[in-house]
């Protein structure tokens, strides 16, 4: 029984250290997507004030 234990205390530290891992890539990802997407609706939204300022004449 005691080496069940040590082998799901293996189990858990191996997948904690992965979880770890991912979760740190996973989160520059995320920077990322919300970066361009921050960039992408700031030129929409600068480029539809510049149409509309150019329409008013």
């Amino acid at each position: 029984m005691e080496e069940i234990a040590d082998w799901l205390k293996m189990l858990g530290v191996n997948f904690g250290t992965l979880g770890v891992v991912s979760l740190t890539d996973l989160e520059v990802i995320l920077k990322i997507l919300l970066l361009v997407a921050t960039l992408v609706w700031t030129v929409a939204r600068t480029w539809k004030l510049l149409k509309e300022m150019k329409n008013d004449g």
